[in-house]
């Protein structure tokens, strides 16, 4: 927005005011009235001018906001409610400063001016609001968590099973053409699996303790139930000629925004923000290693898998490398693995 009429900053505000108060409002009923609603608000945390009018209004104002962002997803739906909070936080997470991917930096954008492609621009009292609001109630974070867990669990699932659709579309010997509308809802579940993974990590980074205060009743469960999913997503992301590899390489057009570097640099973030600023590093790692053997959870703990956290151990973490080295090693090979871990220090 390059004009604004005289006195713009007091109507952005006063219409960031009804925005705050009403997106969540449940007198509204009408399902339209309701989408607009959430939809101009997501629109205007992604501009500067506009999320600065967001933070001028009452802090009791915004604090409701954001209390109604934080409600439980399964409630209502969450999509859009998932993009704010990202949008808040797009700027801060790891690896998370571009404004489109950077393997599409060579293609031109269908159009500029897309709330979804504006420079990041977070807010960092908004991101304080939500830290208060998390860390005083503890029911409520836990809902909170739990659901964006499930969420992701859902959409992660949805995309691998679609992935596996068009993979065996391709290999079919007779011509085929993957339907533009699947191609589409495969996408957005990836995008959606992002999404969920920067909530989590923005989550993780403002308010360690839900996952790593263990007197907090829910937080070894949460920290688990991440640990189990952080390994689901490694393993189908992370090993070479996979089914997400394989899918990635064929460039199909509707899923251009289906890349490895977006989804492990979420994954990475969290890992970041849990083993270096947790004091629960060591059963963090316990939890993610035992997924390989536990008769309880059906993951596959691949190598490519071990030799990635071999790498975000060893360069984020390096007082516990050795206590690790033998877990992450474990069944590799090691004319594979040898040269590989001496990069980062490792010696026989």
């Amino acid at each position: 927005m390059n004009f604004f009429l005289s006195g713009y900053e007091e109507t952005l505000t006063q219409l960031a005011a009804i925005l705050a108060k009403h997106f969540a409002d449940p007198r509204i009923v009408g399902t339209d009235i309701k989408d607009s609603l959430m939809q101009a608000l997501a629109s205007y945390v992604c501009y500067p001018q506009s999320l600065r009018a967001v933070e001028r209004i009452p802090e009791e104002q915004r604090v409701a906001m954001m209390r109604n962002l934080l409600a439980p997803y399964e409630q209502r739906p969450w999509a859009q409610t998932n993009w704010i909070l990202v949008r808040l936080w797009r700027g801060c997470g790891f690896g998370y400063r571009y404004t489109r991917l950077p393997h599409l930096l060579k293609t031109k954008p269908e159009d500029a001016n897309l709330p979804s492609l504006q420079k990041p621009c977070p807010s960092l009292l908004l991101q304080r609001h939500m830290a208060e609001l998390l860390s005083m109630d503890k029911d409520m974070a836990a809902s909170f968590l739990n659901s964006v867990l499930n969420q992701l669990n859902w959409a992660f699932s949805e995309f691998i099973g679609m992935i596996q659709e068009i993979q065996q579309a391709a290999e079919r010997p007779e011509r085929n053409f993957v339907d533009t509308r699947q191609l589409k809802v495969c996408a957005t579940c990836f995008d959606l699996s992002v999404s969920l993974l920067r909530v989590l990590e923005m989550t993780v980074t403002l308010v360690p303790e839900i996952f790593l205060d263990w007197t907090r009743p829910s937080a070894e469960l949460l920290l688990r139930r991440l640990a189990q999913l952080l390994n689901q997503v490694l393993n189908r992301v992370t090993a070479e000629k996979n089914l997400f590899d394989r899918v990635v390489n064929l460039r199909l057009p509707g899923l251009e925004s289906v890349d490895h570097y977006p989804i492990l640099v979420a994954v990475t973030g969290i890992l970041v923000r849990i083993l270096v600023d947790g004091d629960k590093q060591g059963k963090f790692c316990k939890m993610i290693f035992e997924l390989e053997t536990s008769d309880k959870v059906n993951v596959c703990f691949h190598r490519s898998c071990k030799r990635y956290l071999v790498i975000v151990l060893s360069i984020f973490l390096p007082e516990i490398n050795r206590i690790f080295y033998v877990s992450l090693t474990v069944e590799l090979e090691p004319e594979h693995m040898q040269p590989f871990l001496e990069n980062f220090g490792f010696r026989n």
